[in-house]
């Protein structure tokens, strides 16, 4: 890379929250962002073997299987990546832009503490790891939160460990952004056109009946100089010809798979929904998409 800027952007979430489908989306949605000549292209380039496989493993399972994989697992898994931006026009003689980003991926969640009641992970381990992401979140720039916009519980003990991590850290941080995942089943089990309806539900709404009204007032407490951004996010995504959310539910797959469909057809119908946007945000200030709480 021509400029690479020596910062860390973290993302985290509690259980099930959508975190490693939406890192494992990502380069589908860089392919399907950089096609609609936004005005920035960006590339994605795995640092480390478990992100180069990860992204390998999602697009095979899709074309394969039609579903995203499930990667729980008793083990602890590190992603590393870098997302490189580039104005397009004039704006492409200004150079390009580099960003690192680090995922920590483990168990029922990086910071959970209802993990210490389950007597089948290592709690030690788990200590050790949720103490060096605590470590590495008080040193980063920015981060990313993801939460299930379908689950009512899923902010609960994300909540019970984020007061710890603002408390300690003595800077602030540039920015943050809350992305509300899974959107395409939320939005399939409430409308016809859910891709309609999404364009236009301001995000904010769902966020304070997940987050509460303590949990925005905390996140103003702490973050006055902080640019906080919420949107919705979905690795499934929705179909721009009919509106659907291309997620069928009864078989937990994608909509667009299967018979009567070509491999290129079922990849060119997967275009997972505002997975870069929140990226863009923490990395560079762009904020398409993303509103300010």
């Amino acid at each position: 890379m021509e400029e690479k800027e020596k910062k860390e952007i973290l993302i985290i979430g509690p259980s099930q929250s959508g975190k490693t489908a939406m890192i494992a989306s990502i380069q589908r949605a860089i392919l399907n962002w950089n096609e609609k000549k936004t005005g920035t292209n960006l590339s994605i380039f795995p640092v480390n073997t478990e992100m180069e496989e990860l992204l390998e493993l999602y697009e095979m399972q899709v074309i394969e299987n039609g579903y995203l994989p499930r990667t729980g697992s008793a083990g602890f898994s590190n992603y590393l990546f870098d997302l490189e931006f580039r104005r397009t026009g004039i704006g492409w003689l200004l150079g390009k832009k580099g960003i690192r980003f680090n995922f920590t991926d483990g168990p029922g969640g990086d910071l959970i503490p209802s993990l210490e009641k389950k007597s089948d992970f290592d709690k030690h381990e788990i200590e050790k790891r949720r103490n060096d992401l605590i470590n590495r979140l008080e040193k980063a720039s920015s981060f990313i939160v993801c939460i299930d916009s379908t689950d009512e519980k899923s902010a609960f003990d994300f909540w019970a460990i984020l007061p710890t991590i603002l408390r300690k850290r003595k800077k602030k941080f540039d920015r943050f952004v809350i992305c509300l995942t899974k959107a395409d089943r939320y939005f399939a089990e409430r409308y016809i056109n859910p891709l309609e309806e999404i364009e236009s539900e301001d995000p904010i709404k769902r966020g304070t009946e997940l987050l509460g009204k303590t949990g925005l007032k905390f996140i103003d407490m702490h973050c006055k100089e902080t640019k906080v951004g919420i949107c919705w996010t979905s690795a499934y995504g929705f179909i721009e010809s009919d509106g659907n959310a291309n997620y069928n539910k009864k078989e937990d797959k994608l909509r667009y798979w299967g018979e009567g469909f070509t491999e290129q057809e079922v990849m060119d119908n997967w275009t997972p929904y505002q997975i870069v946007e929140p990226f863009l945000f923490v990395a560079t200030g762009i904020s398409r998409g993303i509103k300010f709480l």
